[in-house]
């Protein structure tokens, strides 16, 4: 005679046992899902998964003169290429919101446009040559250098012909820059910068609030050079 079921039988508990074993998958993918996904799709998946996780923890990238800061990033159509498999290098576009901070003045910084992420060896894991945003990085920096030129009253090419004129007249100067938006076009980069020039001529004081427009073209050897649009 079959005797009655027990507390580990029965239907009750192979739904029980069928819904913790649910549960525990589930917490395994959560966990481990981006290394699952990375062997599934070797290299390219490896590569593409680091930077997709790179979206929910963002960056900070310490820099000379400054840091940067991410609060949104958004990598998008990624693909992998490279003519050397021990190199490859992972292409697509980065929507990307932070701040560039220099001591305690912040400028706000916005930039959509192509992004390529090379990676290297190291031991068993790939990681980033020259950070996760290598492009925006050399963009941002060329944009201060510019910025502390026209503080330290330096000449700095294609500007205006009266810009220049009025900051080598002026006896002591501040430029500072609260956003830079940057857009990636088919040959090169727009970028609107809003900045607020203070200071003083012998003559009087000046403060200069407004947007300018900027052009960055890329170089051969993939560093950026710049040209205004004066608007």
């Amino acid at each position: 005679m079959k005797g009655s079921a027990g507390p580990f039988e029965g239907d009750g508990f192979k739904a029980l046992a069928l819904f913790l074993a649910t549960l525990t998958v589930g917490a395994l993918i959560a966990v481990v899902g981006g290394r699952v996904l990375s062997a599934a799709g070797g290299v390219d998946g490896e590569l593409i998964t680091q930077l997709k996780e790179v979206e929910g923890r963002g960056f900070t990238v310490e820099l000379d003169g400054g840091v940067l800061k991410s609060s949104k990033v958004s990598y998008q159509r990624l693909h992998v290429t490279s003519s050397d498999p021990g190199a490859p290098v992972v292409i697509g576009t980065l929507d990307f919101v932070g701040t560039w901070e220099v001591g305690s003045e912040s400028t706000h910084v916005s930039s959509v446009g192509l992004e390529r992420v090379p990676f290297r060896r190291d031991g068993s894991d790939w990681v980033p040559i020259g950070g996760w945003a290598p492009r925006l990085i050399a963009l941002v920096q060329l944009l201060d250098e510019r910025r502390r030129a026209i503080e330290q009253g330096a000449p700095w090419p294609m500007e205006a012909a009266e810009d220049v004129a009025l900051w080598g007249q002026m006896t002591t100067r501040r430029y500072t820059v609260s956003g830079w938006y940057a857009r990636s076009e088919r040959d090169g980069l727009d970028v609107a910068e809003d900045f607020r020039l203070q200071g003083e001529t012998k003559d009087r004081p000046v403060d200069v609030k407004r947007t300018k427009r900027l052009r960055i073209v890329e170089r051969s050897d993939g560093t950026f050079g710049y040209e205004a649009r004066h608007e």
